[in-house]
Protein backbone atom coordinates (compact mmCIF):
# COMPACT_ATOMS: atom_id res chain seq x y z
CA UNK A 1 0.00 0.00 0.00
CA UNK A 2 0.83 3.51 -0.94
CA UNK A 3 2.20 5.74 2.11
CA UNK A 4 1.23 8.94 3.04
CA UNK A 5 4.77 10.21 2.20
CA UNK A 6 4.92 8.69 -1.06
CA UNK A 7 1.46 10.03 -2.32
CA UNK A 8 2.09 12.89 -1.11
CA UNK A 9 5.47 13.28 -2.99
CA UNK A 10 3.60 11.95 -5.93
CA UNK A 11 1.43 15.08 -5.87
CA UNK A 12 4.07 17.24 -5.21
CA UNK A 13 5.67 16.10 -8.16
CA UNK A 14 2.59 16.51 -10.49
CA UNK A 15 2.22 20.16 -9.32
CA UNK A 16 6.21 20.85 -10.02
CA UNK A 17 5.93 19.14 -13.65
CA UNK A 18 2.31 21.32 -14.28
CA UNK A 19 3.88 24.34 -12.94
CA UNK A 20 7.47 24.31 -14.88
CA UNK A 21 5.28 23.43 -18.18
CA UNK A 22 3.21 26.36 -17.98
CA UNK A 23 5.93 28.64 -17.27
CA UNK A 24 5.31 29.98 -14.01
CA UNK A 25 7.68 30.01 -11.24
CA UNK A 26 7.13 29.27 -7.37
CA UNK A 27 7.14 32.79 -6.60
CA UNK A 28 4.02 33.77 -9.21
CA UNK A 29 1.97 30.73 -8.11
CA UNK A 30 2.42 31.60 -4.51
CA UNK A 31 1.92 35.15 -5.54
CA UNK A 32 -1.42 33.96 -7.46
CA UNK A 33 -2.66 31.70 -4.43
CA UNK A 34 -1.34 34.34 -1.99
CA UNK A 35 0.45 32.29 -0.05
CA UNK A 36 4.73 32.13 0.67
CA UNK A 37 7.42 31.03 -1.90
CA UNK A 38 7.82 28.33 1.20
CA UNK A 39 4.24 27.03 1.16
CA UNK A 40 4.31 26.03 -2.95
CA UNK A 41 8.30 24.76 -1.95
CA UNK A 42 6.23 22.45 0.50
CA UNK A 43 3.49 21.38 -1.97
CA UNK A 44 6.42 20.42 -4.34
CA UNK A 45 8.59 18.80 -2.18
CA UNK A 46 5.41 16.30 -0.53
CA UNK A 47 5.71 17.64 2.85
CA UNK A 48 2.12 19.12 2.89
CA UNK A 49 -0.70 19.26 0.25
CA UNK A 50 -2.83 22.56 -1.02
CA UNK A 51 -5.86 22.69 0.69
CA UNK A 52 -9.20 21.22 -1.04
CA UNK A 53 -10.44 24.89 -2.22
CA UNK A 54 -6.24 25.17 -4.00
CA UNK A 55 -6.44 22.02 -5.66
CA UNK A 56 -9.66 22.75 -7.69
CA UNK A 57 -8.27 26.19 -8.26
CA UNK A 58 -4.70 24.13 -9.71
CA UNK A 59 -7.09 22.60 -11.93
CA UNK A 60 -8.45 25.27 -13.44
CA UNK A 61 -4.99 26.82 -14.26
CA UNK A 62 -3.11 24.27 -15.35
CA UNK A 63 -6.43 22.73 -17.12
CA UNK A 64 -6.52 19.34 -16.16
CA UNK A 65 -8.45 17.23 -14.11
CA UNK A 66 -8.60 17.11 -10.10
CA UNK A 67 -8.14 13.21 -10.69
CA UNK A 68 -4.85 13.85 -12.25
CA UNK A 69 -3.57 16.02 -9.53
CA UNK A 70 -4.68 13.96 -6.18
CA UNK A 71 -4.89 10.23 -8.31
CA UNK A 72 -3.37 8.27 -11.06
CA UNK A 73 -5.62 9.04 -13.59
CA UNK A 74 -4.68 10.83 -16.79
CA UNK A 75 -5.07 14.19 -17.47
CA UNK A 76 -8.29 16.07 -19.37
CA UNK A 77 -7.64 16.21 -23.15
CA UNK A 78 -9.91 13.32 -24.48
CA UNK A 79 -11.35 13.41 -28.00
CA UNK A 80 -14.98 13.67 -26.50
CA UNK A 81 -14.07 17.27 -25.22
CA UNK A 82 -13.11 18.51 -28.63
CA UNK A 83 -15.79 20.95 -29.69
CA UNK A 84 -15.19 20.34 -33.70
CA UNK A 85 -15.16 16.24 -33.15
CA UNK A 86 -18.78 16.44 -30.94
CA UNK A 87 -20.63 18.76 -33.68
CA UNK A 88 -19.41 16.95 -36.53
CA UNK A 89 -20.49 13.56 -35.01
CA UNK A 90 -23.79 15.16 -34.31
CA UNK A 91 -24.28 16.44 -37.34
CA UNK A 92 -23.49 13.39 -39.11
CA UNK A 93 -25.96 11.13 -36.65
CA UNK A 94 -28.58 13.24 -37.21
CA UNK A 95 -28.54 13.98 -41.12
CA UNK A 96 -27.73 9.99 -40.90
CA UNK A 97 -31.04 9.89 -39.08
CA UNK A 98 -32.94 12.27 -40.92
CA UNK A 99 -33.63 14.28 -37.04
CA UNK A 100 -34.77 16.96 -38.46
CA UNK A 101 -34.92 19.21 -35.43
CA UNK A 102 -31.76 18.25 -33.88
CA UNK A 103 -30.03 19.71 -37.05
CA UNK A 104 -31.84 22.99 -36.66
CA UNK A 105 -31.37 22.87 -33.28
CA UNK A 106 -27.54 22.10 -33.38
CA UNK A 107 -26.71 25.03 -35.73
CA UNK A 108 -28.63 27.12 -33.81
CA UNK A 109 -27.26 26.29 -30.28
CA UNK A 110 -23.61 27.05 -31.89
CA UNK A 111 -24.45 30.46 -33.02
CA UNK A 112 -26.47 31.52 -30.07
CA UNK A 113 -23.34 30.35 -27.46
CA UNK A 114 -20.82 31.08 -29.54
CA UNK A 115 -19.89 34.16 -27.43
CA UNK A 116 -19.70 32.56 -24.02
CA UNK A 117 -17.90 30.30 -22.23
CA UNK A 118 -18.05 27.96 -19.16
CA UNK A 119 -17.06 28.99 -15.51
CA UNK A 120 -14.25 26.29 -16.42
CA UNK A 121 -13.26 28.57 -18.88
CA UNK A 122 -14.27 25.80 -21.65
CA UNK A 123 -16.70 27.20 -24.88
CA UNK A 124 -19.69 27.17 -23.48
CA UNK A 125 -21.25 24.79 -26.55
CA UNK A 126 -19.30 21.80 -25.28
CA UNK A 127 -22.09 21.86 -22.52
CA UNK A 128 -25.11 20.75 -24.60
CA UNK A 129 -22.88 18.89 -27.47
CA UNK A 130 -20.81 16.59 -24.39
CA UNK A 131 -24.67 15.81 -23.19
CA UNK A 132 -26.12 14.81 -26.56
CA UNK A 133 -22.98 12.60 -27.24
CA UNK A 134 -24.23 11.01 -23.73
CA UNK A 135 -27.56 10.58 -25.04
CA UNK A 136 -26.30 9.27 -27.94
CA UNK A 137 -23.95 6.55 -26.38
CA UNK A 138 -27.02 5.30 -23.89
CA UNK A 139 -29.06 4.89 -26.89
CA UNK A 140 -31.68 8.29 -26.51
CA UNK A 141 -31.69 9.01 -29.90
CA UNK A 142 -35.29 10.36 -30.43
CA UNK A 143 -35.43 13.69 -32.25
CA UNK A 144 -37.31 15.61 -29.82
CA UNK A 145 -35.14 15.25 -26.99
CA UNK A 146 -31.95 15.50 -28.76
CA UNK A 147 -32.58 19.22 -29.97
CA UNK A 148 -34.25 19.90 -26.68
CA UNK A 149 -30.56 18.88 -24.99
CA UNK A 150 -29.20 20.74 -27.61
CA UNK A 151 -31.10 24.05 -27.03
CA UNK A 152 -31.96 23.63 -22.89
CA UNK A 153 -30.08 26.85 -21.93
CA UNK A 154 -30.28 28.74 -24.81
CA UNK A 155 -33.24 31.17 -23.54
CA UNK A 156 -32.24 31.19 -19.97
CA UNK A 157 -28.26 31.92 -21.12
CA UNK A 158 -28.95 34.10 -24.46
CA UNK A 159 -31.98 35.58 -24.21
CA UNK A 160 -34.30 34.49 -26.49
CA UNK A 161 -37.69 33.49 -25.94
CA UNK A 162 -39.07 29.97 -27.22
CA UNK A 163 -41.72 31.20 -28.80
CA UNK A 164 -38.64 32.42 -31.45
CA UNK A 165 -36.52 28.78 -31.41
CA UNK A 166 -36.45 27.95 -34.81
CA UNK A 167 -37.63 23.97 -34.08
CA UNK A 168 -41.27 22.20 -33.52
CA UNK A 169 -43.91 23.46 -31.09
CA UNK A 170 -42.79 20.37 -29.15
CA UNK A 171 -39.29 21.29 -28.40
CA UNK A 172 -40.14 24.33 -27.99
CA UNK A 173 -42.53 23.34 -24.80
CA UNK A 174 -40.21 21.81 -23.37
CA UNK A 175 -36.90 23.75 -23.82
CA UNK A 176 -39.38 26.30 -21.70
CA UNK A 177 -40.11 23.81 -18.75
CA UNK A 178 -36.52 23.81 -18.50
CA UNK A 179 -35.67 27.97 -18.26
CA UNK A 180 -35.70 28.34 -14.61
CA UNK A 181 -37.96 31.62 -13.53
CA UNK A 182 -39.56 33.27 -10.41
CA UNK A 183 -43.00 34.88 -10.63
CA UNK A 184 -43.23 37.73 -8.65
CA UNK A 185 -43.48 37.23 -5.29
CA UNK A 186 -42.41 33.71 -5.35
CA UNK A 187 -39.64 32.85 -2.77
CA UNK A 188 -36.62 31.17 -4.65
CA UNK A 189 -37.73 28.11 -2.64
CA UNK A 190 -41.39 28.28 -4.01
CA UNK A 191 -39.77 28.77 -7.61
CA UNK A 192 -37.72 25.47 -7.40
CA UNK A 193 -40.36 23.40 -6.29
CA UNK A 194 -42.44 24.71 -8.85
CA UNK A 195 -39.53 24.36 -11.51
CA UNK A 196 -38.75 20.92 -10.84
CA UNK A 197 -42.82 19.50 -10.33
CA UNK A 198 -43.54 21.31 -14.24
CA UNK A 199 -40.40 19.54 -15.28
CA UNK A 200 -41.54 16.19 -14.22
CA UNK A 201 -45.11 16.57 -16.16
CA UNK A 202 -43.01 16.41 -19.52
CA UNK A 203 -40.95 12.96 -20.48
CA UNK A 204 -38.49 15.17 -22.78
CA UNK A 205 -37.81 17.74 -20.11
CA UNK A 206 -37.41 15.56 -17.14
CA UNK A 207 -34.90 13.42 -19.39
CA UNK A 208 -32.87 16.69 -20.72
CA UNK A 209 -32.88 18.12 -16.76
CA UNK A 210 -31.16 14.63 -15.52
CA UNK A 211 -28.65 14.89 -18.25
CA UNK A 212 -27.74 18.22 -17.51
CA UNK A 213 -27.08 17.76 -14.22
CA UNK A 214 -25.56 14.33 -14.38
CA UNK A 215 -22.85 16.82 -16.99
CA UNK A 216 -22.79 19.60 -14.40
CA UNK A 217 -21.51 17.09 -11.44
CA UNK A 218 -18.83 15.60 -13.55
CA UNK A 219 -17.40 19.35 -14.09
CA UNK A 220 -18.28 20.79 -11.29
CA UNK A 221 -14.44 20.31 -9.41
CA UNK A 222 -13.28 22.59 -12.71
CA UNK A 223 -15.76 25.40 -11.95
CA UNK A 224 -17.14 25.45 -8.68
CA UNK A 225 -15.80 26.68 -5.23
CA UNK A 226 -15.89 24.37 -2.52
CA UNK A 227 -18.54 26.04 -1.08
CA UNK A 228 -20.15 26.58 -4.49
CA UNK A 229 -20.01 22.91 -4.85
CA UNK A 230 -21.19 21.69 -1.17
CA UNK A 231 -24.20 24.10 -2.08
CA UNK A 232 -25.03 22.31 -5.46
CA UNK A 233 -24.73 18.78 -3.86
CA UNK A 234 -27.09 19.85 -1.58
CA UNK A 235 -29.46 21.06 -4.42
CA UNK A 236 -29.22 17.64 -6.25
CA UNK A 237 -29.89 15.70 -3.16
CA UNK A 238 -32.73 17.86 -2.52
CA UNK A 239 -34.34 18.29 -5.70
CA UNK A 240 -32.45 16.21 -8.82
CA UNK A 241 -32.63 12.83 -7.27
CA UNK A 242 -36.37 12.75 -6.11
CA UNK A 243 -37.48 13.94 -9.51
CA UNK A 244 -35.35 10.77 -10.84
CA UNK A 245 -36.94 8.29 -8.26
CA UNK A 246 -40.59 10.29 -9.70
CA UNK A 247 -39.55 9.68 -12.97
CA UNK A 248 -39.36 5.79 -12.45
CA UNK A 249 -42.82 5.30 -11.46
CA UNK A 250 -43.81 8.02 -14.30
CA UNK A 251 -42.04 7.15 -16.99
CA UNK A 252 -40.88 3.53 -16.31
CA UNK A 253 -39.85 2.81 -20.24
CA UNK A 254 -36.90 4.86 -19.29
CA UNK A 255 -35.59 2.74 -15.85
CA UNK A 256 -32.67 1.78 -17.31
CA UNK A 257 -31.24 5.36 -18.12
CA UNK A 258 -32.67 6.62 -14.90
CA UNK A 259 -30.59 3.74 -12.99
CA UNK A 260 -27.61 4.63 -15.21
CA UNK A 261 -27.99 8.76 -14.16
CA UNK A 262 -28.76 8.04 -10.53
CA UNK A 263 -25.58 5.83 -10.53
CA UNK A 264 -23.55 8.57 -11.94
CA UNK A 265 -24.49 11.65 -10.40
CA UNK A 266 -24.37 10.04 -6.97
CA UNK A 267 -20.98 8.49 -7.66
CA UNK A 268 -19.68 11.92 -8.21
CA UNK A 269 -21.33 13.77 -5.16
CA UNK A 270 -20.44 11.20 -2.68
CA UNK A 271 -16.69 11.12 -4.08
CA UNK A 272 -16.25 15.02 -3.67
CA UNK A 273 -18.28 15.11 -0.33
CA UNK A 274 -15.42 12.22 0.90
CA UNK A 275 -12.47 14.84 -0.72
CA UNK A 276 -14.19 17.89 1.08
CA UNK A 277 -14.50 15.89 4.28
CA UNK A 278 -10.97 14.77 4.25
CA UNK A 279 -9.13 17.39 3.52
CA UNK A 280 -11.32 19.26 6.95
CA UNK A 281 -10.84 16.68 8.85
Amino acid sequence: MQSTNDYNKKVGQKISKLRKKKGWTQGKLADYFKVSPQAVSSWERGDSLPDVSNVLELSKIFDVTTDYILCNKSSSKYAFTDEKKMFTYIKGYTNSKGMLESQKALQYAREMHKHQNRKEGKPYIIHPLTMACDALAMGIDQDEIIATVLLHDVCEDCGVKASDLPVNDSVKKSVKLLTFSKDEGETSEEAKRRYYENILKSETATIVKLLDRCHNVSNMCKAFSKEKMIEYIDETRKYILPLQKKAKKKYPQWNNILFILKYHMVSVIDSVECVINHYES
